[in-house]
């Protein structure tokens, strides 16, 4: 079908939003109204300018941007559909917002905003890192005071002794309660190393594996901290393998073959490994949340 817009990559457009139901937009441009779907946080009544990303037959794929054609981070998106003002508290409170899928308002944003605030002028950590344990917490229903926010926030990082970090894995196996589609976090300490298991399940539900996935964290005198994360799916074994520098992946990489050889041996004919540099900060950074450039982005249908 022949898009009734003459229109081409790399173009700019101003579009006016007339209806709102889910994902699914009444855009006017021009003189023209056209349905679209939307992966952005949009109101009615709200003036989008538009990045024309790529032209096909029956879809014209735009993003949103900053009226002088820079490109808005998705949380900046966000907070200017609701009228909020940004700063950095903010972005990152819509940022682990969405992430986690919580409900997500002007309301919500603002009171979870302030709070965060007023929690990160008494603590000295990342603010990034406090709302983002903060925002999971809310999302599998735990309320914390400030002391065992801070040692939550080491625990997650596999820095608390051993007497209160066994503590802290039994709180957790224990308290939280699955109310809101998150991920549910258990946990075993095993000497130096730590064990996570993460999955959308309510506590009480039966474990499978098709629904969690293990994550180990492995410190060791040669190559640093080591993040496993293994998914076991439809008999397929799959391990990727976070290290935290060039040279930590160097020394995994020449020893791979024998921990394939091991896992083979243990019952995993068919399995996967990989290797990658990156550098993890806790337990929380393998939580999956939307594609963040997904989220500015609005399909026409034409």
């Amino acid at each position: 079908m022949k898009s009734i817009l003459n229109v081409k990559a790399g173009q700019l457009l101003w579009a006016n939003v007339l209806s709102v139901k889910g994902n699914d937009l009444s855009l006017k441009i021009g003189s023209h109204v056209i349905e679209a779907k939307a992966q952005a946080y949009v109101k009615e009544g709200q003036l989008l300018r538009l990045l024309i990303e790529g032209v096909k037959t029956q879809e014209i794929r735009l993003k949103i941007v900053n009226e002088d054609s820079s490109v808005l981070k998705p949380e900046q998106s966000i907070a200017k559909a609701m009228g909020i003002k940004t700063n950095e508290i903010i972005e990152e409170v819509i940022k682990q917002m969405v992430r986690l899928r919580l409900p997500l308002s002007r309301e919500t944003v603002l009171e979870f905003t302030k709070l965060q605030g007023n929690i990160i002028q008494k603590m000295n950590l990342k603010p990034s890192r406090l709302i983002q344990l903060a925002a999971w917490l809310r999302s599998v229903n735990i309320e914390s005071d400030l002391e065992n926010l801070l040692k939550l926030n080491n625990f997650f990082k596999g820095q608390l002794d051993k007497k209160e970090e066994t503590l802290f894995f039994q709180f957790l196996n224990t308290r939280e309660t699955l109310v809101l589609g998150n991920y549910n976090i258990y946990g075993w300490p095993i000497l130096e190393n730590h064990i996570y298991l993460m999955t959308q399940n309510h506590k009480k539900a039966k474990i499978s594996p098709e629904q969690c996935f293990l994550v180990v964290k492995i410190t060791s005198k040669a190559v640093g901290d080591l993040w496993f994360k293994m998914d076991y799916k439809n008999l397929f074994l799959k391990v990727s393998i976070s290290c935290a520098s060039d040279i930590s992946e160097e020394i995994v990489i020449s020893e791979i073959e024998t921990l394939k050889t091991a896992l083979i041996g243990a019952g995993y004919p068919d399995l996967k490994l990989s290797t990658k540099v990156e550098v993890l900060d806790s337990i929380l950074d393998f939580i999956p949340g939307p594609d963040p450039e997904d989220i500015n982005y609005v399909n026409l249908q034409v």
